[in-house]
């Protein structure tokens, strides 16, 4: 049982990767609709429904992972490059082989907060804090795809990349939506925004781009995309006043409600051996309600005296009962959707973790014994989609400095400057 989102690099085909830094949403009820974006770049790199990802048997072993790769219907995707355009407009990728993240000062993911179903991401651009919720409406049976923006600032002038299409097209107006059609005359995909006040469409080519001016600060502004077939069947519905609107996304910072209420309890065994050396067995939870395996990382421990284990298919687990007796060692699922955690360190109480994307704090904001927010605590390392790269372990200096190692490629060939290294 997989949480709202999960971490990995995320391919749109064999040999063409959607994000490097990829985080993919769960949307809607029936849990059919998703989303990935890029985290190095903050833009929206591919939204589709049906099946998920294709993992092969990666879930089940790591004796080989090749990256999951999208397996749906796509509705809309974007090409690699930034997100949002910088200062001066441009949507140019100063990126050096398109890798990493982008300058602090242009775009910069700072977390997640996870709340219910809800998955609200945090970031910057130049330098103004911005909240994201993806989201999904059923309009007589069809999907449309919305992404809700809240701005810390009142905005003035930004530029935000939003789908690009298989070739170059125009785009027509249908009430106060927009309808994006091809050279042929199809039409590919309908758009709206929730304001139209707020900013108009630019269509250069085969890139669709919205320029937002006059936004108020902290006031909820959405976009809607369906694809054009979906919007005909669906009796061509007004996008621009598709169902109720967030009134502050700020409510869902603070924590929502836990998602794996089942504490899981396994019985330890000490050692037996003679001599002075004796090794105690802590038994894992596995089988558990949740289907996850338990092919452990790195581990640490709390002041009280708990473990902090991290799974590499994801998930941080907090085992209690680590006494002489180990005659009862309960087991919480603390967090998942991480990207291969490998590292665990606790700082001063705080729980780190080290995974392929970055450093991870993970912080309990309403203290029910799960994570809520999952803030980027650094993501400065590339990534790219050499099933070899793991990141092993997280240690610290008496300074508090954090160490990490980053596996070299296999095959042999380096295409970063990060394969190999220890940071």
């Amino acid at each position: 049982m997989r949480g709202p989102f999960l971490s990995a690099t995320i391919m749109r085909a064999k040999d063409k990767a959607a994000a490097m830094k990829g985080l993919a949403v769960t949307l809607g009820a029936d849990k059919k609709s998703y989303v990935v974006y890029d985290l190095d770049t903050l833009r929206l790199a591919v939204a589709w429904t049906g099946e998920f990802l294709e993992f092969g048997n990666t879930l089940t072993k790591i004796e080989w992972p090749p990256p999951p790769a999208v397996k749906g219907s796509v509705a809309f995707e974007t090409a690699m490059g930034p997100g949002w355009a910088d200062k001066s407009g441009s949507l140019d990728d100063p990126r050096v082989r398109q890798q990493g993240p982008l300058p602090k000062d242009w775009a910069h993911y700072e977390g997640l907060y996870q709340h219910g179903d809800n998955v609200v991401l945090k970031y910057t651009v130049g330098g103004v804090g911005v909240l994201e919720l993806p989201g999904l409406e059923i309009v007589n049976g069809r999907p449309a795809f919305t992404r809700t923006l809240q701005f810390a600032k009142r905005v003035e002038s930004f530029t935000m990349k939003v789908a690009d299409l298989a070739q170059p097209g125009i785009f027509v107006r249908a009430g106060e939506d927009l309808v994006v059609r091809d050279n042929a005359g199809k039409n590919v995909m309908v758009v709206g925004l929730s304001d139209r006040n707020t900013g108009h469409w630019s269509l250069d080519n085969e890139h669709l781009s919205l320029h937002l001016n006059k936004v108020k600060a902290n006031k909820p502004l959405r976009l809607a995309f369906m694809r054009a077939e979906d919007w005909e069947a669906a009796g061509k519905p007004d996008l621009a006043k598709l169902g109720q609107l967030e009134s502050d996304l700020r409510s869902l910072t603070h924590g929502g409600p836990a998602h794996w209420t089942e504490a899981i309890t396994t019985q330890g065994k000490l050692g037996t051996e003679d001599g002075p050396y004796q090794v105690d067995t802590i038994t894992e939870p596995f089988p558990n309600p949740y289907g996850t395996r338990t092919f452990w990382g790195g581990f640490d421990f709390l002041p009280d005296g708990r473990a902090v284990i991290c799974a590499f298919h994801g998930d941080v687990w907090i085992v209690s009962g680590l006494d002489g007796k180990l005659d009862k060692l309960t087991w919480k699922r603390f967090a998942t959707g991480l990207f291969q955690p490998l590292g665990v360190k606790v700082q001063k109480g705080e729980i780190y973790v080290a995974g392929r994307d970055q450093i991870t704090r993970l912080k309990d904001i309403n203290g029910d014994g799960e994570a809520d927010f999952y803030e980027n605590f650094n993501n400065d390392t590339v990534v790219t989609p050499n099933y070899h790269e793991f990141v092993l372990d997280l240690h610290t200096d008496s300074k508090g400095n954090f160490y990490y190692a980053k596996g070299a490629p296999w095959e042999p060939a380096v295409t970063s400057p990060h394969q190999g290294c220890l940071f």
